[in-house]
């Protein structure tokens, strides 16, 4: 009763930090998504019931996202939580407060809605509703497109002109929105017929967009107008992510009047060929970026050698770069991407070919201890039909000559032996310092396994495929568990997982028996992640372990292995 006491009268900030604490070591990293998300919602029930100020704070998280789905019937009251549990019962009213994400969902939003469904919407808005704390919205928009060359114009929707006209009062500090767009047919429909739908309705943007600093467009085709309406509500964004299936024109416009004061740029499904106007303006001037810290590129064409995009060497588009995911072939004929972020950039993530190491090679990008704040790294290896193969000696070589003094994550991906690696991990003084090692489908066999790890006295989680064990358990080339733990125990004080992308085709036998060794010769090793539906088998391979003779005196350290759920 004593520490219950004391628990109540924390401070708030102290609680928090309790609370997440505790959270946290009452869940698994590697579990699935719904396994996750159950044992956090356990865990801030516990919560719950300390007192006021643990209740604040758990229902911070249970009433964190409300969803109003609008269908063809909509119950009165039409607002639902996503994670509050049944036995929680407080007056919605009470709950608003603690929303910090609004989605609504609109169905069928192509056809005109009825007299019946408008009427069981506004039911569905509780009266003069307010969410004080909410920062998020995002609109969903469903429909079916029947006629081939039906000119929609969803901004004649009333339900979302309802929902516009009340966001400034019901949501006040609204500073991140999107529109998310799912546009079906009933016909053979070209991507070209979804321009039909128009979105240009001014009291739709002014209230949505008029403050945001955030926004989102995934598959929403808008028509910008001859006037310029669209660009009356606002001065830019901080961050945008765009899907450039559609609304190409919208996507520069947007850009370019946010260069200024963009801070995250996530664009998807840009052609190559659209790629320049994101570099210079209308007049021809150069555009540059000078606050933007991540940059993310996806497209999933391969880039044809008439499509590379060279700038001006007078022009540095992004100075200030800290985070570059561009997983796709290189888009340019220079070093564009490189140019005056050596100091700053921490994350790389591209895909490396014949092409880009002759570039990287020939502007001395990373020559003479550039990017030395580079922690993490992801190099894959391009398989385009538009450029030169080369060797995975040629990859491995020049992907491990990027790690930096600072680099504790290293990802590699492709299917090649592994004998490169060891010899160029092996002349990289800096590997070493690596604690997250990610091989992705490399299959190694254990002994490769072992002398990999060896070589990195600071990894703690390591990704690779199991390759062929042997027959005899812990025996592999001649070698039984005595002679393993004679040669290399300890391997690794650190090591404490150990990570298999997939298991399709792979003996969960091989699976149990390496993670056994590295149980015994690494001082804390306790965790292989694996799949759910694998695990009942996996624990049947390490109870035959701890009955046969040679295991016995390690059954202590095989007990860990198991999964405790």
């Amino acid at each position: 009763m004593i520490v219950l006491s004391s628990l109540q009268i924390l401070p708030l900030h102290v609680v928090e930090a309790i609370a997440h604490y505790y959270i946290g070591t009452h869940r698994s990293s590697y579990s699935s998504e719904s396994a996750k998300s159950k044992q956090q919602r356990n865990a801030w029930l516990v919560l719950y019931d300390i007192s006021y100020s643990w209740r604040t704070l758990a229902l911070g998280y249970f009433c964190n996202g409300i969803t109003l789905t609008v269908t063809t019937k909509i119950e009165k009251g039409g607002f639902t939580f996503s994670r509050l549990p049944r036995s929680i019962k407080k007056k919605n009213n009470e709950l608003y407060n603690y929303v910090k994400n609004i989605n609504i969902n609109i169905c069928d939003v192509i056809d005109k809605p009825s007299e019946e469904k408008l009427l069981a919407f506004y039911a569905a808005w509780p009266e003069n509703v307010v969410f004080p704390s909410a920062r998020s919205l995002s609109i969903g928009l469903i429909g079916t497109i029947r006629q081939p060359d039906a000119e929609v114009n969803i901004a004649e929707n009333e339900m979302l002109i309802w929902i516009a006209q009340r966001i400034p009062t019901s949501i006040p500090m609204l500073q991140q929105a999107g529109i998310n767009a799912s546009i079906f047919s009933t016909y053979m429909l070209k991507s070209t017929a979804l321009h039909y739908i128009e979105l240009k309705e001014d009291r739709i943007f002014s209230s949505i967009f008029g403050k945001v600093k955030n926004l989102k467009f995934n598959g929403v085709p808008i028509h910008i107008g001859s006037n310029g309406i669209f660009m009356q509500f606002f001065s830019g964004f901080a961050s945008l992510y765009f899907n450039c299936s559609v609304n190409i024109d919208l996507f520069h416009c947007v850009v370019q009047r946010s260069a200024h004061m963009l801070e995250s740029l996530d664009i998807v499904n840009l052609p190559c060929k659209n790629l320049r106007k994101l570099f210079y303006d209308d007049n021809d001037q150069p555009i540059t970026y000078p606050k933007l810290r991540k940059l993310d590129y996806h497209l999933v064409s391969f880039v044809k050698a008439e499509d590379m995009l060279s700038l001006d060497e007078s022009i540095v588009p992004f100075p200030a770069l800290t985070h570059l995911n561009w997983p796709t072939t290189y888009t340019f004929a220079d070093d564009t991407l490189f140019r005056g972020n050596s100091d700053a950039l921490e994350y790389l993530n591209v895909v490396f070919d014949t092409n880009l190491i002759d570039i990287l090679e020939r502007y001395s990008v990373f020559s003479g201890g550039k990017y030395s704040k580079l922690r993490h790294i992801t190099a894959s290896k391009s398989y385009s039909i538009h450029t030169a193969q080369m060797s995975f000696e040629s990859f491995a070589r020049f992907a491990i000559s990027l790690i930096s003094p600072a680099t504790r994550s290293f990802k590699m991906i492709d299917h090649s032996p592994c004998q490169p690696l060891f010899d160029t991990i092996s002349t990289n003084a800096f590997a070493e310092n690596i604690q997250i090692l990610n091989l992705g489908a490399t299959k190694l066999v254990l002994l490769d396994m072992l002398d990999l790890i060896k070589l990195l006295p600071n990894i703690t989680d390591f990704t690779c495929l199991p390759g062929g064990i042997g027959s005899d358990l812990g025996k592999k080339r001649g070698k039984s568990m005595l002679d393993l733990h004679a040669d290399y125990y300890p391997l690794s004080h650190r090591l404490k997982c150990w990570v298999i992308p997939y298991t399709n085709s792979i003996p969960v036998r091989s699976i149990a028996l390496a993670s056994i060794s590295l149980a015994i010769l690494c001082t804390n090793f306790t965790f292989t992640a694996l799949p759910h539906s694998k695990r009942k088998v996996y624990h049947s391979e390490l109870t035959k372990a701890l009955a046969i003779e040679e295991y016995s005196k390690y059954a202590e350290k095989i007990q860990l292995l198991f999964y405790r759920e």
